[in-house]
């Protein structure tokens, strides 16, 4: 059995000792025959995680990592030619006993693992959708879900499920997580507001208590229209893990969807061990998980620093912080320069490679005088943006918006509202009042003003557009973070100048390429 390499002690301080996990129920499950330990409250991907796996297996000739936003797909080993039982990694709980398989890449057999290294699943990624989600071709079973669905249980999503209860209305939250209460803790406190966790567990506490609100952990909202939410739920069937398509109906629908992480795009940005910020703090306060003891950063937004300094607490080395801004200011930057932590402001990430043996990172910078950095983990942001999948599945409109380098949601859509960080809040505050807001704004009343009181550009400076490295012809940059394993475009190479041009050797018109 995989011993769980990356687990952070349980006396571990800062709130990484992982809020999910009871660590005296132990327990251990196969996938492609590794036998992988954990505690209750593990999902299947936090418990690999921990155990040292990191990666996915190979892409464009490259080794892929594995994270929260990018895992494979599995399945019950029984039920492994059925997509209707597919699971996601990040939403199944890990149950002892089990034995899974992973679904999409072409896993090497028995014999190949033998030779493969013990921190890949082994999967091969080079055909298409190999990091596919099967469920989402299956039909769903209609459920009538009251008068309301809240889709995200961040801030904003609990405390619009709490105005709907209060004004009579019957309401059905969903989250993807395992757990209530949103992202909030990576971005710390501003001055008047509670912490982070006080607002989180007080709103999530009243939410469990109110006999109005049913709420559907560990499910994630894929389609959307008018009445209706397409939901794919994983909950405990007999004590095993199983999946399962809704179609939740209900008359009025809260979009409290929260910001995406964008990946700075730079060659080797998705290589085992580059992750972003709210991934790796994510892993770490709820999981306790927290691979290497050494981490370097590269951002264009503020909040990187808080997860620095928190880091440095519990004994990683932090080299640096890569900052694309040329002369950045935060309440977080004085703090990471009080624990000594060095930074390079208007620098970009060039290029990051791993070393032969895999157990360490190369990062070469641009727009820095400082040498190439060598660490175990780079961990990355490259700003927040909006997350309007939904609003967008739902014909919502959106428009760029140059000075915060964002798509911000734009007109309406009648009997659906944004709430939060997806309806273009910055603050804690203003996305708690902002759930009140759209419940007002579906119910025809009057709405209120939301506070959402920003600290001035000089001494909080915004987000920067996204950093964008160099080209490298021989490394891939993907453009996301998530499946769909989009790569920067490379550019054509030269040729040789008395070469005779060749003739078309492909489709030449649209018309002639495979239509579905």
């Amino acid at each position: 059995m995989r011993p769980q390499h990356n687990r952070l002690p349980a006396d571990t301080r800062r709130g990484f000792a992982g809020s999910a996990i009871d660590r005296s129920r132990p327990l251990k499950f196969q996938l492609d025959g590794h036998q992988i330990s954990g505690f209750a409250g593990d999902t299947v991907l936090s418990a690999v995680l921990a155990s040292g796996i990191d990666t996915i297996g190979q892409h464009a000739n490259q080794p892929l990592g594995l994270s929260l936003r990018s895992a494979p797909a599995i399945s019950h080993a029984s039920f492994v030619s059925d997509p209707q039982h597919a699971l996601p990694m990040a939403r199944t709980p890990a149950t002892n006993g089990a034995e899974f398989v992973t679904l999409g890449g072409n896993a090497a057999g028995a014999l190949g693992r033998l030779f493969q290294p013990s921190r890949t699943l082994g999967l091969a990624l080079d055909k298409p959708r190999a990091l596919a989600h099967p469920w989402r071709a299956t039909t769903g079973s209609t459920e009538q879900a009251g008068d309301l669905v809240v889709i995200g249980a961040g801030v904003a999503g609990l405390s619009g499920a709490l105005a709907a209860a209060r004004a009579g209305l019957r309401v059905t939250l969903v989250e993807a997580n395992p757990y209530l209460g949103g992202h909030s803790g990576l971005f710390g406190t501003q001055e008047g507001e509670d912490s982070p966790d006080e607002s989180m567990s007080r709103l999530a506490r009243e939410v469990s208590a109110n006999a109005a609100i049913t709420v559907l952990q560990s499910t994630h909202a894929f389609a959307i229209r008018p009445g209706s939410v397409r939901v794919h739920r994983v909950d405990l069937d007999d004590g095993s893990p199983q999946g399962r398509v809704i179609d939740l109906e209900a008359a009025r629908i809260i979009l409290a969807t929260g910001s995406l992480e964008r990946l700075p795009i730079f060659a080797g940005n998705r290589l085992p061990g580059v992750t972003g910020t709210l991934n790796a703090y994510e892993l770490a306060y709820r999981f306790g998980v927290w691979p290497g003891r050494s981490a370097a950063f590269a951002t264009s937004s503020n909040p990187a620093y808080r997860l620095a300094t928190l880091a440095s607490d519990i004994g990683v080395s932090v080299p640096r912080i890569v900052d694309s801004r040329p002369s950045p200011a935060s309440r977080f930057i004085e703090f990471s320069r009080a624990y000594g932590i060095v930074q390079a402001p208007g620098a970009v990430t060039s290029l990051a490679t791993m070393s032969r043996n895999g157990a360490m990172l190369t990062v070469a910078l641009e727009g820095s005088a400082a040498p190439a950095l060598s660490t175990e983990r780079l961990l990355v942001c490259g700003g927040w943006q909006p997350d309007l999948t939904l609003w967008h599945v739902a014909g919502g409109e959106s428009r760029w918006n140059p000075a915060r380098h964002r798509l911000e949601a734009i007109g309406l859509i009648d009997t659906i509202a944004l709430a939060g960080s997806a309806a273009g809040f910055f603050t804690r505050r203003g996305c708690i009042q902002s759930g009140a807001n759209a419940v007002d704004a579906l119910l025809g009343r009057p709405r209120h003003p939301v506070e959402d009181p920003l600290i001035d550009a000089a001494y909080e400076t915004p987000d920067a557009a996204c950093p964008v490295g160099p080209v490298q012809r021989d490394t891939e940059s993907y453009l996301d973070s998530g499946a769909q394993l989009l790569t920067r475009p490379h550019p054509p190479r030269r040729r040789w100048p008395f070469a005779k041009a060749k003739g078309p050797t492909g489709v030449t018109a649209l018309s002639e390429a495979p239509q579905p």
